[in-house]
């Protein structure tokens, strides 16, 4: 078995960078440009889950973003795909992006 291939976390880790995003950060960031936010999320969803979860919560922890323009981010049908997963911290991930709940029929993420 190949590993994985470690440019999409590369390119991850540099937007991180030019956006200024770390774990220090003590600013919030909120694009005006729709591109930064659509590369935002391509960056994410080309890594592979564990890590764009890991990245994810970094973000979070650090208070770089806030909640409702997180889950702008979060909306598209991909981004939905990343918190459909069941690795660690994803519930996390859920609830800041406005998912709360158990997935039962009744609490499912909107598709």
């Amino acid at each position: 078995m190949n590993p994985p291939d470690p440019e999409p976390m590369m390119s991850l880790d540099k937007l991180m960078d030019q956006s200024g995003l770390s774990a220090t950060t003590v600013w919030r960031w909120r694009p005006n440009d729709p591109y930064r936010v659509s590369c935002f999320r391509r960056a994410i969803a080309k890594a592979p889950a564990y890590d764009a979860i890991r990245h994810l919560e970094r973000i979070i922890k650090a208070g770089a973003i806030e909640q409702p323009f997180f889950q702008e981010v979060m909306r598209t049908p991909r981004m939905k795909e990343i918190l459909n997963q069941t690795y660690p911290g994803v519930i996390k991930l859920r609830e800041y992006a406005g998912y709360t709940g158990s997935r039962s029929r009744k609490n499912r993420m909107p598709n």
